[in-house]
């Protein structure tokens, strides 16, 4: 197997890995998403150090699923499988399991429920922070779209340009992408992202608080030549405004362009 710590397959039209990934980086994890069962297939066909941790996560329709797992089990038996379903029912239970699925989960399950059995079946604390583990998401088999790397502190545009994050915006990105319908209200990221808040009275300065930050952060793209994948929403809040799912993965190490990393 390979040695990062969690492999996700997401099957065509799925839908459901985003806030799930996000959930995951959160607490810490590495992963390596694949766009097709031959790439997850040869990954957990290389070999790795004995003892190393690993799950395949998999997510999507049924029949897409059931093979995925099929192909997974002949060529790891022991390898723990978590499936995200649409709709089980008993008979689609029953099929998951007979085709080496260990535990299912609704698509529409929260977040923090599926991380809470990922990190059970991995034998790790639930509670792991963003500082534990290998982190980092790299995402395989997809075509050229916008990239979260490094655990998230660097943002890779479809034409290969990066930005750096510093750690609020970090935070504030990662709140986006599990929040549903990835948008927030300006009091759900002052939530969310406590270095967000400014000190003192509050009043409208949170409001103008975050304004500030996006400037500085849409100035980092400006300077990269692209618009910042988050958008205003009237005054209300922030949403993302283009699709993280589909990645690519970078042949060496990135250097950041602009902005503070890790």
């Amino acid at each position: 197997m390979s040695t990062e710590l969690i492999h996700f397959f997401e099957g065509a039209g799925s839908g459901a890995s985003q806030p799930v990934v996000a959930a995951l980086l959160h607490r810490g994890c590495g992963l390596r998403v694949h766009r097709s069962v031959a790439g997850l297939v040869r990954a957990l066909a290389a070999p790795v150090a004995a003892g190393a941790p690993c799950l395949v996560l998999l997510a999507g329709g049924p029949a897409a699923t059931c093979r995925a797992a099929e192909a997974v089990r002949r060529v790891d038996a022991g390898v723990a499988i978590v499936a995200l379903l649409p709709r089980p029912d008993q008979a689609l239970l029953l099929r998951a399991m007979r085709c080496g699925i260990d535990a299912c989960w609704p698509q529409a399950a929260a977040p923090p429920l599926v991380v809470a059995a990922v990190m059970r079946l991995i034998g790790r604390p639930e509670q792991s922070g963003p500082g534990s583990g290998h982190g980092g998401c790299d995402v395989f088999d997809g075509g050229p779209a916008w990239v979260l790397a490094w655990r998230g502190w660097v943002v890779q545009a479809p034409d290969g340009a990066c930005i750096s994050l510093t750690g609020i915006e970090r935070s504030m990105l990662l709140a986006l992408l599990e929040a549903p319908g990835q948008r927030l209200t300006h009091d759900e990221i002052l939530a969310a992202v406590p270095g967000a808040r400014p000190r003192g009275p509050q009043g409208g300065a949170a409001a103008r608080r975050l304004s500030v930050l996006m400037s500085r952060m849409r100035r980092k793209f400006a300077a990269t030549g692209h618009d910042m994948p988050i958008r205003s929403l009237r005054g209300s809040g922030y949403a993302l405004c283009a699709d993280f799912r589909v990645q690519a993965v970078a042949a060496a190490p990135v250097r950041p362009v602009s902005g503070t990393g890790p």
